[in-house]
């Protein structure tokens, strides 16, 4: 099922929460729903020049922030929930070799 929210027009396109509720039941999947998901902003992305990175744009929150900036972040937030999936997937991966530690003092 796929559902989208429109709220305007922010940095790099209409504002619309656009995501699909249907999550993949595979790696193989999953990693090209991901690729898919990203298209469209990377599309704007390969659009952008040099001279574009001054430029202040909307964002979702509705403040004036520079291209460079907004960037920026997006590229932060996507290094750290890429260290959240690789975390979860080492845990994972292994979890036969972990043991719980008791807490002294009963208290957790």
């Amino acid at each position: 099922m796929r559902s989208t929210i429109s709220t305007g027009t922010t940095a790099f396109g209409p504002a619309e929460l656009d995501f699909d509720l249907e999550m993949p039941g595979n790696a193989a999947d999953a990693r090209a729903w991901l690729r898919e998901s990203r298209e469209p902003v990377s599309q704007e992305f390969r659009r952008l020049t040099n001279a574009d990175l001054d430029e202040l744009r909307l964002t979702n929150w509705g403040e004036r922030r520079s291209t460079d900036w907004l960037l920026t972040t997006l590229i932060r937030e996507q290094d750290h929930h890429g260290a959240e999936i690789s975390l979860l997937r080492d845990l994972y991966r292994n979890r036969h070799t972990l043991r719980s530690q008791p807490v002294s003092g009963g208290r957790v």
